[in-house]
């Protein structure tokens, strides 16, 4: 029953992500046809740019490639970003597990944390770089807990 549910979920988050990676190909085509230089390039720009200069090499000469040594096929790319996708994942489940479980074996820690959160609650902004400022104890037991149990 698990190995369906595992299937089915990562089926839905790899056509997910290869409808990004679709709509993100055309988007470096589109530029690089028409001569654009991009600013600030993500990691899946640069991957994608690499496949669309072997799939475009590959479909202007088949007997004569010119690939870069680099350049990965779409599929490999998926991979990859399901990879980086489950890893991200993975490792930020953990460490917040582990921050859960380090505060309610303090319930000190636990009422300081709790009480912090509800004082900032109508100050906080959409923008969590700003959130720090105003949840300093709660980043504290954050980052004790990343010392104590790196992921």
């Amino acid at each position: 029953e698990r190995n369906r549910e595992y299937a089915f979920h990562s089926g839905t988050v790899r056509r997910a992500l290869e409808e990004i990676c679709e709509r993100k190909v055309e988007d470096v085509r589109s530029k690089e046809s028409g001569g654009e230089k991009e600013g600030k390039e993500d990691m899946l720009a640069i991957l994608l740019k690499s496949d669309v200069v072997a799939t475009s090499n590959d479909d202007q000469s088949q007997s004569q490639s010119k690939q870069t040594p680099n350049a990965c096929r779409h599929g490999e790319m998926i991979e990859m970003l399901m990879t980086l996708f489950f890893a991200g994942y993975d490792t930020s489940s953990i460490g917040l597990s582990m921050a859960m479980y380090e505060v309610s074996e303090h319930p000190r820690i636990q009422s300081l944390c709790a009480e912090e959160a509800r004082r900032a609650a109508d100050h906080l902004v959409l923008d969590p770089t700003q959130w720090e400022d105003r949840l300093a104890y709660n980043w504290a037991v954050v980052m004790e807990t990343l010392r104590l149990h790196p992921p």
